[in-house]
């Protein structure tokens, strides 16, 4: 008799897993960073000081020059700042990783070559 509840089941492998964990603490390491820039950005707001659209390099030198007047909101930003460093520091040593994983496959590296699809 069919009933329709057996569904095979496909056993992945240790590097499939590893694989997959890697990629998910990237991801979130990178929600946790961009979580901060907003953090840091909602609280400058508050202080009505608005960051012009700034990159990413240059993120850090305008909310100094910004928090500079009030000796609190430059504490504060300070302590933000060196979390979100440590953060960009761990999300590219994952990264890297990443990369170097990828260089290793045939099927990856020809994907990288594509231009808007590779890094």
């Amino acid at each position: 008799m069919r009933t329709g509840w057996f569904r095979q089941a496909y056993i992945k492998s240790q590097a499939y897993y590893r694989t997959k964990l890697l990629l998910t603490h990237r991801r979130n390491l990178k929600a946790k960073f961009l979580d901060l820039e907003n953090a840091i950005r909602h609280s400058l707001k508050a202080f009505d000081i608005r960051l012009s659209k700034v990159g990413r390099a240059a993120f850090e030198q305008a909310v100094r020059t910004a928090a500079a007047d009030d000796p609190l909101s430059a504490e504060l930003m300070d302590a933000m700042l060196t979390a979100r460093a440590a953060l960009w520091k761990q999300y590219c040593r994952l990264h890297d990783v990443v990369v170097k994983i990828v260089a290793r496959n045939e099927t990856c590296r020809r994907f990288m070559a594509i231009p808007a699809s590779g890094r």
